[in-house]
């Protein structure tokens, strides 16, 4: 709540500050006339021996407001107070607006599945045009700020602007060129589609053919549209996305829709087990979720993107991407309680896919395997980066892996466990996952039935669905600790035909 409030409050201070101080200005500027007028009457009445009177003093911004010809060039500058005015609080109300706009947008896309697919990207659209439109009137407003403060403050007298704020002009004026270059910039490519980053390898009827069978059998089964690629890798997490992959880094990238699935557990998990998780997966692909996985997290996975790459950005020209920043931090918190809310509801439907096209105890225990084995990769990984470091390498990083989880399942006591399990909840690109507690309750899976065979790695024969599973396994190997890690490098003396055992 406190971050939320915290992006909140940089929000309106990014875009109600100058209009806000533009106003006091305004009124502050307009006392000096009003001061200056009085001061000159009483000078003319000294110099007359004359007694001023100013008891029917309207006042100066009320004498020019009736357009007395005879006082156009004295009633110039009110002319611009007015104006002033009027920008100053046309801003405050247009910013006023993209705050109501976003967050009716927000209570809007919450209060039902089918809406937040068509409700973030056009927002997102919208919301920054209008911070440009906002930022860009900011601009001008300051620049007639200064203006208005040079010729109400600088003389005693009603004329133009000094040389020292004529001077002032000509900085402001590139600050701001410069500032909507890149505010113009970064809106435009933050509204194009993001690329989603993952090493693995895409499988095809050369490399594949059977599990792309098994994938599209369960698509099919679920009522799901097929998968338009599909990738396997090491890192352990399954997921579909309707955003763009890049693929090891590559300048082509793979449109459609994608599934990736780890290849240690295609090991570790038993042919019912993984039919499970697929059908969990292909879940998202049907009916309504379809627009859901296409459209939302596309648009979701682009904003937190964008604050990636705004946030390194900041160190080097933070005064100009700090706006679009500041927002897309507001847009983006705004809508992950919309994403935590509809996403786990979306994991439990799922998961009721996954049990109807495998079963319920499969997709059980393949929950409890991710939850328990997931969490050795990041180890066993630097681990091979160390060794690497030392001219030595782990060829199979797979293999280590399935062994890995062979001597903690034979160490494990799952009654000290138990509670950390099921408190697990799994990590995903996109979205929030529920506790593992929650899914299994909503599986109808008696929580004391639970025991520690559940978690044996399988070691089953799902390898046959990859003609060349060993190479496939050194292929991501190599790839990784060649792409993944700017620490380690390859010895000289190992080479791709050793890799692969050739």
């Amino acid at each position: 709540m406190r971050r939320r409030l915290l992006n909140i409050f940089n929000a309106m201070a990014l875009i109600f500050a100058i209009p806000i101080a533009g106003l006091g200005l305004s009124y502050a500027v307009s006392e000096r006339y009003e001061r200056v007028v009085r001061e000159g009457i009483q000078q003319s009445a000294y110099e007359n021996n004359q007694e001023a009177d100013l008891s029917n003093f309207i006042g100066y911004r009320e004498i020019c407001r009736q357009n007395p010809p005879d006082l156009s060039e004295f009633c110039k500058p009110a002319s611009e107070l007015q104006a002033f005015e009027l920008g100053t609080k046309l801003s405050i109300a247009f910013g006023a607006m993209l705050f109501i706009l976003l967050f009716l947008g927000r209570v809007y896309a919450e209060s039902n599945r089918s809406r937040p697919a068509s409700v973030l990207p056009p927002l997102t659209k919208i919301i920054l045009l209008g911070l440009l439109v906002s930022i860009l009137f900011q601009c001008a407003l300051f620049l007639f700020g200064l203006h208005i403060a040079g010729t109400g403050f600088s003389i005693a007298e009603v004329r133009g602007p000094s040389r020292r704020y004529a001077d002032g002009f000509g900085i402001v004026i590139i600050t701001a060129l410069v500032g909507g270059y890149y505010l113009i910039s970064t809106a435009l490519r933050i509204m194009k589609d993001a690329i989603f980053s993952q090493s693995g390898v895409l499988i095809s009827s050369a490399n594949g053919n059977r599990l792309t069978r098994l994938v599209n059998e369960v698509a099919d089964a679920v009522g799901a549209k097929r998968p338009d690629n599909i990738v396997v890798g090491l890192e352990p997490s399954f997921f579909v996305t309707g955003a763009k992959v890049s693929l090891n880094g590559d300048a082509d990238v793979l449109d459609g829709t994608t599934l990736y699935m780890p290849l240690p557990f295609l090991r570790i998990l038993s042919f019912d087990e993984l039919r499970s998780v697929i059908g969990h997966e292909m879940g998202h692909f049907k009916g309504s979720e379809i627009e859901y996985s296409l459209k939302f997290y596309p648009a979701y996975f682009r904003l937190g993107s964008a604050i990636d790459s705004l946030a390194e950005e900041l160190e080097r020209k933070g005064f100009f991407t700090f706006p679009i920043f500041t927002f897309l931090v507001l847009l983006h918190g705004e809508f992950s309680v919309v994403e935590r809310k509809i996403g786990r509801e979306r994991e439990i439907f799922a998961d009721q896919e996954g049990a109807r096209v495998g079963s319920a105890k499969g997709l059980s225990n393949a929950l409890l395997k991710f939850s328990e084995y997931a969490q050795l990769w990041e180890g066993i990984r630097n681990v091979n980066v160390e060794f690497l470091k030392k001219g030595d390498i782990y060829y199979d990083l797979n293999d280590v892996y399935y062994n890995v989880a062979q001597a903690k399942y034979s160490q494990m006591d799952f009654d000290a466990r138990r509670d950390d399990l099921l408190s697990f909840e799994m990590a995903h690109p996109n979205d929030t996952h529920p506790t593992l507690r929650e899914r299994l309750n909503a599986l109808g899976i008696g929580l004391e039935r639970l025991s520690k065979e559940d978690l044996a790695p399988s070691d089953s024969a799902v390898s046959i669905l990859l003609s060349d599973y060993k190479a496939i396994a050194n292929e991501l190997t190599l790839g990784l600790m060649t792409r993944g890690f700017g620490s380690a490098s390859l010895p000289e003396e190992i080479y791709p035909e050793e890799i692969y055992g050739a």
